[in-house]
């Protein structure tokens, strides 16, 4: 994954976009993307299977033609000094140290899951709590 922006921070939470880099090209990254975006349709079909709905996916991945599809995710943890850097060589101390372009792994999982009822849409919401360079 491809930091591709710079993080952001919105009411003491911070966000970052992190793209599928070169996903054509590499099946690794391709086969995840897949994988999630599988997971979600899954989500959705079981939901709208459960509540007898016919509901639309809002996904967290974005995609347009200057960038690979990204997905933007939100840290489970509020002090930036206590998320997990996995960094054998450099010397990062924080999210907040990470530069735009930057590459590496995150852990991330579905931390919320919701009905949009107005916009008659499943939102998934995805969240991050470790980082490996």
């Amino acid at each position: 994954m491809r930091i591709p922006f710079d993080i952001e921070r919105k009411y003491n939470n911070y966000y970052t976009n992190i793209e599928f880099y070169n996903f054509e090209s590499n099946s690794k990254m391709n086969e995840f993307y897949n994988k999630i975006t599988r997971l979600e349709l899954f989500l959705l079909s079981q939901i709208n299977k459960y509540f007898k709905r016919d509901l639309r996916l809002k996904s967290q991945i974005k995609q347009n033609s200057s960038f690979n599809p990204f997905i933007t995710i939100k840290t489970s943890i509020k002090n930036i000094k206590n998320i997990k850097i996995e960094n054998p060589s450099l010397n990062i101390l924080t999210l907040l140290d990470l530069n735009k372009n930057t590459k590496c792994n995150f852990i991330i999982y579905i931390d919320k899951l919701w009905i949009n009822e107005k916009q008659n849409v499943l939102v998934l919401w995805w969240k991050f709590d470790k980082i490996i360079l």
